[in-house]
């Protein structure tokens, strides 16, 4: 939790922040920002922005994979687009 606290205090400027977790048995700390922490915690997440998020964000790689439609077309890829596709109508009610 602690690189969370830090990230954020130092996006947003402060010198500390209140940590309260809210449970049956609350918890809470007082976090100083640490900005050898950060210096040395910054380019790792550059490097992870860049090589991962962003890498994602431009190819949506995982969103194809897991999360698009299966189609039952997908399988002729192969198919020209001047030949007609004889799978078209199998939905078809007539």
């Amino acid at each position: 939790m602690h690189r969370y606290v830090q990230g954020e205090m130092a996006i947003v400027g402060t010198e500390w922040c209140d940590f309260i977790i809210y449970t049956p048995w609350p918890a809470c700390g007082t976090y100083n920002y640490d900005i050898c922490f950060w210096e040395e915690l910054l380019p790792w997440l550059k490097r992870f922005f860049r090589n991962h998020v962003l890498f994602e964000l431009v190819t949506t790689t995982i969103y194809c994979v897991k999360y698009a439609p299966q189609l039952p077309a997908a399988a002729d890829v192969t198919d020209s687009v001047d030949e007609p596709n004889e799978r078209t109508d199998i939905d078809q009610d007539t």
